[in-house]
């Protein structure tokens, strides 16, 4: 078994409670890992027999762009539920940042399993 990470993929999105948050769309970082058998695909270099990440990265950017939740841990449940029920992917491990959440952190920070 492999771990493949994807990281720090920037999204503009509506999330937050206050009035402005829920007119002006704000950057959310996501961060993402799982785990896969990378045997197949590295004995044929067959993208056909991997995880396509890409794919996977594109439809979480697709639905974080059109949604608009109150909370950040919504969010981050929801993107959670896309990739281990629509992809199945095995040991989904996924950090969501929000920063400016805060005036005094420099962001702040969802991580599920």
């Amino acid at each position: 078994m492999a771990r493949i990470t994807v990281e720090s993929i920037q999204i503009e999105t509506i999330v937050g409670t206050y009035r402005f948050e829920r007119h002006a769309k704000q950057i959310v970082e996501l961060t993402f890992s799982f785990e896969s058998d990378i045997t197949k695909a590295a004995k044929n270099d067959d993208l056909k027999h991997a995880d396509d990440y890409a794919k996977i990265t594109n439809k979480i950017k697709h639905f974080t762009r059109k949604t608009k939740f109150l909370l950040i841990e919504t969010l981050a449940t929801e993107i959670y539920r896309i990739l281990t029920h629509e992809f199945e992917l095995k040991n989904v491990e996924l950090t969501l940042r929000k920063p400016a959440a805060i005036k005094a952190a420099k962001y702040v920070e969802i991580s599920l399993p």
